[in-house]
């Protein structure tokens, strides 16, 4: 994507706008300027969303066990699927797969970063959150091994900030992959972080280039490193889920990544990167080259969603019955893109219809205007599906 640097200084002063615009307290929402769409007129293609629905992907009635037993594998495989043709022009599924993996090689190693935010919450409380489907999973590997022939053993799964439980996640893949998870409270663990030892340790040669100071609790400075594990592997999928944040409105694609950066001080958790360096941190850590240049597809697992954090009715993340979505209450979609902006755009755009409808606050998407000025995708802030102009969204029902 090539930006001149009149379109830099538009965008730059266009989030500055969006960053300090008052918030609106009558209204509860954040009352945002005007766009200057005039930014996109020097921008020279597009980023194509594509969201796929399909009825039969899911049957969970939002009460009854565990949602993950309602999902429909074979359904979202051809949801997948027709995605892929869809975002690549191709006219079969291993073309496609060919097409958004043209630059593996036979040895290379896969990371795929799914959202497993809930993970480590009591079963009951799984079952009401969200996180990504076991089933979104499985079938991104099924077209790496079965259209790229990627060996299983080469595939790793990872989320450093939760562990990854048998019961609730890994029973439901039955594929020979590699899962790396948050590390426990063992001996053994407690020695790996200590000597940074292992693929969730943090890799010393690749530290993050962050614009804001981090630091802890008491000011102490803290370095952000890339894990070995993206050091170490040539490609990147991104498996984020829709659901709302309180910081942000979308913890999409982007934020997806805080289960990725690893801290100097040892510590699991990415508490530092909240706060007032939140915005600029989401941003830094995506224009890191391990995940800006390895990142080859999204794809965001939109079956259900949550538009909501939590309320006097509802102390999680629960899963909720959407009244705005054109597919459904159920939204049963994937959105599918190689652009993490442009996905986290089209996510913004369901989410804060959504909560408008409901009378929720919204927050500012000023961060990802900072992602476009770095050039990691592009943005809109739009009012309808039909406003999108640089940003390609196309619909497909099965």
């Amino acid at each position: 994507m090539n930006f001149t640097r009149r379109l830099f200084l538009k965008i730059l002063t266009l989030a500055g706008a969006i960053l300090y615009f008052p918030f609106n307290k009558k209204n509860k929402i954040f009352a945002f300027p005007e766009l200057d769409k005039s930014i996109y007129s020097e921008i020279d293609e597009k980023s194509y969303v594509i969201c796929v629905h399909n009825p039969n992907a899911t049957s969970w009635d939002y009460k009854t066990g565990y949602y993950i037993e309602y999902i429909n594998q074979e359904e979202i495989n051809k949801m997948l699927d027709k995605a892929l043709l869809a975002l690549t022009g191709e006219k079969e599924v291993y073309l496609a797969w060919k097409n958004v993996m043209s630059k593996y090689k036979p040895g290379d190693k896969i990371a795929l970063k799914p959202n497993f935010n809930c993970a480590d919450k009591p079963y009951a409380r799984v079952c009401q959150e969200i996180m990504t489907a076991p089933q979104v999973i499985n079938t991104v590997i099924k077209g790496l091994t079965q259209y790229i022939g990627v060996p299983e053993k080469d595939i790793y799964i990872y989320d450093l900030c939760r562990p990854i439980p048998y019961n609730i996640i890994r029973k439901y893949i039955p594929y020979n992959v590699n899962f790396i998870e948050k590390p426990s409270h063992s001996i053994l663990d407690r020695i790996k972080i200590k000597l940074k030892i292992g693929l969730a340790a943090p890799d010393m040669s690749g530290p993050i280039e962050m614009r804001e100071k981090i630091t802890d609790s008491e000011g102490n400075f803290i370095t952000c490193y890339i894990p070995k594990l993206l050091t170490e592997c040539q490609h990147l999928i991104n498996l984020p889920i829709v659901k709302y944040h309180q910081f942000l409105v979308v913890t999409g694609p982007l934020k997806n990544h805080f289960g990725t950066v690893r801290f100097s001080n040892l510590s699991l958790y990415p508490v530092y990167l909240h706060g007032k360096v939140l915005h600029k941190s989401i941003v830094d850590l995506n224009r890191n080259p391990h995940i800006k240049n390895k990142t080859r597809l999204v794809v965001a697992d939109f079956l259900f969603g949550s538009y909501d954090y939590k309320t006097a009715e509802h102390k999680t993340e629960v899963k909720r019955k959407w009244k705005t979505f054109p597919m459904g209450e159920t939204p049963n979609c994937l959105l599918v893109s190689k652009d993490p902006v442009a996905l986290e755009s089209v996510m913004y755009f369901y989410l804060i219809k959504e909560r408008k409808f409901h009378g929720l606050p919204i927050g500012s998407d000023h961060y990802l205007y900072d992602a476009m000025k770095f050039g990691l995708g592009i943005h809109e802030r739009v009012e309808s599906e039909e406003e999108f102009k640089s940003i390609k969204l196309i619909k497909i029902s099965i």
